[in-house]
């Protein structure tokens, strides 16, 4: 009985230290207001959260339907192996664009997995990097997707629902902290646009007197 109640405890006490992490996190992320600062929040939350030696997000622009590789950051990968994944960018019908349309992708080894969006290629810059298993995730607004991310570790791991669940919600404070970084930026554009206008418009004004 005791070691019922001692089992039921730390389990109770390992969720509610969960909680404390993810809503630290949202907090963390929610402050941030330039895309460059969420996104870096979000990897290093994400690391940091999730224990996980990798953390990666791929933002995406709904408009053009494309991922935006210069807003591609990691936490974990060094800059020279995160510059070949800009340069490469998500490939059509790769891991990512997989994750997009899925919602939910999870790996426990590359090595032993057998995905179509799994290339060889794929296997061997993973394997460079250290990366041995991953789970990735849509960052969406509802219908609307902002990007990708993608918690990875050096060693397998089977990804139980409940951790499922944890990145899913992680994902979706991600996600908020994202799109709203986003329409500020629209907000300031159109701001300095127009007193860009205003200002021709009072010069212009000013030569005609």
């Amino acid at each position: 009985l005791y070691a019922n109640q001692a089992v039921i405890a730390y389990r109770n006490a390992r969720r509610m230290e969960q909680l404390r992490q993810l809503n630290q996190a949202a907090q963390l992320m929610a402050g941030a207001f330039d895309r460059k600062a969420v996104l870096q929040t979000v990897v290093k939350c994400g690391r940091d959260v999730f224990q996980a030696g990798f953390c990666t997000v791929w933002s995406y622009d709904n408009d053009s339907k494309q991922f935006i590789s210069d807003e591609l950051v990691a936490a974990g990968i060094d800059d020279e192996n995160l510059s070949d994944f800009r340069k490469e960018g998500p490939r059509k019908d790769g891991v990512t664009e997989t994750v997009l349309e899925q919602r939910w992708v999870d790996v426990p080894d590359i090595q032993t997995e057998q995905r179509s969006f799994l290339s060889a290629e794929l296997r061997e810059t993973l394997t460079r990097i250290g990366i041995v298993s991953f789970c990735g995730v849509a960052l969406r607004v509802g219908d609307e997707p902002v990007g990708v991310l993608y918690v990875s570790y050096s060693e397998r791991r089977w990804f139980s629902e409940s951790e499922r669940s944890r990145v899913e919600s992680f994902a979706a404070h991600a996600a908020l902290a994202l799109k709203k970084a986003g329409l500020l930026s629209q907000v300031s554009r159109a701001k300095k646009a127009a007193e860009v206008t205003a200002r021709m418009n009072a010069l212009g004004d000013y030569d005609a007197t």
